[in-house]
């Protein structure tokens, strides 16, 4: 287990932490909240700056990192969800974009070939990330009084389509992307 590895695997351990405390009714909860997507959006920079000047780029780190985004970020948004921020329809389709890389990435292993990530998916976390704390932001708002749950609820269903559309455009990237990889499994 590299140094890279141990830091991915301490946003697996953060991310209950955000579904349990979340509550957009709590200035408390959503401070950390917030501080447990700072250090999980860090840890994730950090992972990989390790991983590369350290030289312990390795192959299950390549799958191990974008596998433990997944499950850091489908927290954030079922958590969403659950507190009526989020509708189920975007969850669903983020949930099956990430099905579909994590099959796509299956099968060219299958191949001998790791897939690793593309310019869309870094744009697609950077949006899931800007989002999550934008609507954190937006519930500290309610908290102090400024907006109303309505005017929340309606400015981040806007946020999570932005998201929502940034993620479903970057499966389609990624599959269209490596075509050459899934013409060659055998049928």
């Amino acid at each position: 287990m590299t140094l890279a590895n141990k830091i991915t695997t301490s946003r697996l351990f953060v991310a209950p932490i955000f579904f349990l405390i979340f509550s957009p009714n709590s200035t408390t909860a959503l401070i950390i909240s917030l501080l447990v997507i700072i250090y999980s959006e860090i840890s994730d920079a950090i992972d990989g700056y390790f991983a590369r000047k350290r030289n312990e780029t390795t192959d299950f780190g390549k799958l191990y990192d974008p596998f433990t985004d997944s499950v850091v970020r489908f927290t954030y948004f079922v958590t969403f969800w659950r507190e009526h921020l989020m509708l189920p329809w975007m969850v669903l389709l983020i949930f099956y974009r990430d099905v579909t890389v994590s099959f796509v990435r299956v099968l060219a292993r299958g191949e001998n070939v790791v897939v690793s990530a593309r310019k869309s998916g870094k744009r697609k976390a950077m949006f899931q990330a800007i989002g999550t704390i934008l609507v954190i932001l937006l519930c500290l708002l309610y908290n102090y009084g400024t907006l109303s749950f309505k005017t929340i609820q309606i400015i981040s269903y806007i946020i999570m389509f932005i998201v929502t559309a940034v993620t479903v455009w970057s499966a389609f990237d990624y599959v269209f992307g490596n075509l050459n990889i899934l013409k060659k499994i055998p049928k």
